[in-house]
Parts: C-alpha cells; sequence; structure tokens
C-alpha cells in the first residue's frame, strides 16, 4: 500500500512539471491574455514609440524614415501590425514583456520596400494609447512662412492628409504627408509621389523626414499652437 501511495506520488509530481513546462514555453495554460494586456499602451525608448489600444489599434515611429499605423492581432508572442496605407504588415515578436519593460524583435518593410529587423527594448510611459478616431481626424492648422506664405495642415483622415501653401512655387504643388499621433505629439512625413515632379524648394519638399511637433488642443477641439521637437 505505502508502494501504490509513493507510485501515485511520483506520478502527480511528473504532471505537475510536465504542466509547469508547458506554461513556462507559451504552450496551452499560458498567461497569453495576461500577455495582451500588458502590451496595451505607450512605450519609448529614447525617441522612438509604440503605441498598442485596447481597440486593437497601433501606431509607431521605430526607426529614422518609418512611421506606421494600423490595426494589430496578436497570437502568443506575435502581435502583427496591417498598415492599409502602404498595404504592409509589420511584426512584433515578443522576447519579453512586464509592466514596465517591453523587449521585442520587428520585421518590417521600410519605405522603399527592403525587409528589416530591428530589436528594441521599450519602456511604459505614463500617455493615453492612440487610437483611429484621434483628435486631428478632419481638422486642419495654418501657420505662416516667409517663402510659402500660409502653409496649411490638414488632417484629412486617421493617419494622412495634405500640406498646401498660398505663396510662391509651393503654391503650385501640395503634397501628401502620412501622420501618426501619440501623446499630444504627432509625427509626419511628406511622401515623394511619383506620378509628378515637384522641383526642389527648400523645406517644401523634405521628403521622408519625421517630423515631430507638440500640439495644443482648445477647449473647443481646435490645433491652437505647434511645437517642432527634434527627434
Amino acid at each position: 500500500m505505502k508502494k501504490l501511495f509513493l507510485y501515485i506520488l511520483i506520478l502527480l509530481s511528473i504532471i505537475i512539471l510536465q504542466s509547469c513546462a508547458r506554461t513556462e514555453d507559451g504552450e496551452p495554460g499560458s498567461t497569453s491574455d495576461n500577455t495582451k494586456s500588458l502590451i496595451i499602451g505607450v512605450w519609448e525608448s529614447e525617441n522612438y514609440v509604440v503605441s498598442f489600444g485596447n481597440d486593437g489599434f497601433y501606431s509607431a515611429y521605430i526607426t529614422d524614415e518609418f512611421i506606421d499605423s494600423g490595426d494589430y492581432t496578436q497570437s502568443k508572442n506575435i502581435v502583427s501590425c496591417q498598415n492599409s496605407y502602404f498595404n504592409r504588415t509589420t511584426i512584433y515578436t515578443i522576447e519579453e514583456v512586464s509592466d514596465d519593460l517591453l523587449k521585442v524583435n520587428i520585421d518590417y518593410k521600410d519605405l522603399y520596400g527592403n525587409k528589416k529587423t530591428k530589436s528594441i527594448s521599450f519602456t511604459k510611459v505614463k500617455k493615453t494609447p492612440s487610437i483611429k478616431n484621434n483628435t486631428l481626424s478632419g481638422k486642419s492648422y495654418t501657420f505662416n512662412a516667409p517663402y510659402f506664405g500660409n502653409i496649411t495642415m490638414s488632417f484629412n483622415t486617421y493617419n494622412s492628409g495634405i500640406k498646401s501653401a498660398t505663396k510662391g512655387s509651393a503654391k503650385q504643388y501640395p503634397l501628401n504627408f502620412l501622420y501618426i499621433y501619440i501623446g499630444e505629439k504627432v509625427y509626419y512625413q511628406i511622401l515623394e509621389n511619383a506620378t509628378i515632379q515637384v522641383p526642389s524648394i527648400g523645406a517644401w519638399t523634405n521628403y521622408n523626414d519625421v517630423i515631430c511637433w507638440t500640439i495644443d488642443i482648445g477647449t473647443n477641439g481646435e490645433i491652437i499652437h505647434i511645437d517642432t521637437i527634434p527627434l
């Protein structure tokens, strides 16, 4: 009887150890739901930033000449982010995640269609994640520049807009831009249009540079002030 009892104890120990191993390896029984909740928020690494919302929307500035946004899905430690503007998918492989640390390997395509991989360790910050129906969508902001007259940035959709001018050569060449809006900062990028030949007009055609603004929003939801900050 004692031998039978001892045998049962050994068998139970083996079952428990196997169950723990499966959990650590991310097999069924793992904390996948907890991992999904942990990534939600805004994460920064020096000037780079990534945002995962609980509504399934994502935005990121993760390397020079690259901003990204779209819907995301997660399966275990793989997060797939679909950018409909460029019809591209960015993959985040989570190496480690906690309440304040996110280590990921990122596979993405740059503006030129080249496949790239980058590893980043992010720290969580107290900012509101970006949402698709953001405050800027449908609004515009106008400011004056010596050579271009009134420059208007029209945020036509949740991620794209048009930069236009009222003076000089730039008046003839409105430019498309892509943008993301995270935590009262907008990151935008003038996109080159291969179908038209825009002459070089000073800072008007600073293609592919990611520019960052802090934005002040008025009580009525209007854009009242911007400041450029270095990246």
